[in-house]
This record gives structure tokens, sequence and C-alpha cells, in this order.
């Protein structure tokens, strides 16, 4: 529940998704470590599965079970 309560605190709009200056801001550091802005957004576009521009709890979660 944790991950979600952090996911949760991303979206500072609210919006219910992340976009990805959201995401790089929250998860950037954590998901993305040692990779630059370019390599950021191809992760960002990589788990943004229905490719609408913003990142879903859904497809984070997807994400998260895949490679983990």
């Amino acid at each position: 529940m944790e991950l979600r309560e952090l996911f949760e605190a991303a979206d500072t709009d609210k919006g219910g998704a992340l976009e990805i200056e959201e995401f790089t801001e929250a998860f950037g550091g954590v998901l993305g470590k040692d990779m630059n802005a370019k390599q950021l957004k191809q992760l960002f576009m990589k788990i943004d599965a229905d490719s609408n521009g913003s990142v879903e709890w859904h497809e984070f979660m997807n994400y998260m079970l895949l490679e983990n």
C-alpha cells in the first residue's frame, strides 16, 4: 500500500495519473537511476501502455510486477 501512497502523492495535480513531470520528479531517482532525461522519457513511454501521455496506477503496477 505504501507504493500506492507514493503514487498518489506524486500526482500533484490530483488528476488520477502521473504526467511525465510528476513521474520523473517522484520516481526518476528510483526507477531511472543512472538514466539521462531521454532515457527517463523512454521509460515513461514504456510504462504508459495506452500512450495517452500519462501513467495510470494500473499501468504503473503492471510495469512494477513485470519488471520485478
